[in-house]
């Protein structure tokens, strides 16, 4: 089994993901930061990656179709948005959707390597003990 993980992050700030430092990003992982949601959609067509995070701030007019297309193309992905308003009526509503999970805007960009990493784990351990899929009982809960 490959241990890298791969990870896309759809961003209107992809400086704030320093590719460059060790001390963002563990070893193993790939990650591709994009600047539009067609180029995203795009490469969805021939590779899918383990974890896609999508920034709200880039995506909030098209939220909805944009994650229902990255669901649907990349069923095995795990899909988060991050950036999102403090509303508990949007989060309601994101609630119902088939996202993995959501970061709000005050996440650190230490808290989101930490989540990632433990994601990444969990999504080992599932993978070597044979379980495939994305049902809501298998998503790692952070605690």
């Amino acid at each position: 089994m490959n241990d890298s993980f791969v990870i896309w992050f759809l961003s209107v700030k992809p400086e704030i993901f320093d590719l460059k430092s060790d001390r963002l990003w563990p070893e193993g992982f790939e990650i591709i930061v994009y600047e539009s949601p067609e180029l995203l959609l795009h490469n969805l067509d021939s590779r899918h990656p383990d974890f896609i995070l999508l920034d709200w701030e880039l995506i909030h007019q098209n939220v909805r179709p944009l994650v229902s297309k990255v669901v649907r193309t990349s069923a095995f992905s795990e899909v988060y948005l991050f950036n999102l308003p403090d509303d508990d009526a949007i989060n309601h509503e994101l609630s119902q959707w088939e996202l993995s999970g959501t970061f709000s805007p005050s996440y650190s960009v230490r808290d989101l390597r930490q989540q990632i990493q433990e994601m990444a784990d969990y999504r080992q351990l599932l993978n070597s003990a044979g379980v495939i899929g994305r049902s809501s009982h298998l998503k790692y809960q952070a605690s």
